[in-house]
């Protein structure tokens, strides 16, 4: 309930003349990400290099002055997996976004995936290494 008031609460406060906006969050718990870095990168044919937006204290993110054409939209923030809009965890692919210039999209959840490693050393059953 609360991180669901959070997210209501960070989607108000994003300005009405974002054409691309939303929330960047902890997909197991729900939580806003302060801090994410959320990137909006127009297709090839643009020739254009990729925008940046550090999400809020909600997690918001905000695009706005855009030119028509179609983007991907992907986050990246310490300790998550690489989150590309539309794609599973760890994915590249994702959905394009087509922006007229003009309208709003829907407001996104881009929804971060916690990393994880394993480390060690294999032995024999003497304790030598393998």
């Amino acid at each position: 309930m609360k991180s669901a008031l959070l997210l209501i609460l960070a989607v108000q406060t994003l300005s009405a003349d974002c054409l691309v906006q939303g929330t960047a969050i902890d997909a197991r718990s729900g939580k806003p990400l302060a801090g994410t870095r959320v990137f909006l990168e127009p297709s090839r044919e643009h020739g254009k290099p990729a925008i940046l937006r550090l999400s809020d204290l909600y997690g918001a993110f905000c695009f706005d002055r855009l030119e028509a054409g179609v983007y991907s939209l992907s986050a990246v923030r310490a300790g998550y997996l690489d989150s590309v809009y539309g794609a599973r965890p760890g994915a590249t692919e994702g959905l394009e976004l087509t922006i007229d210039g003009a309208a709003e999209t829907a407001a996104i959840a881009l929804k971060m995936t916690r990393g994880a490693s394993i480390s060690g050393a294999v032995t024999d059953s003497s304790g030598e290494l393998l």
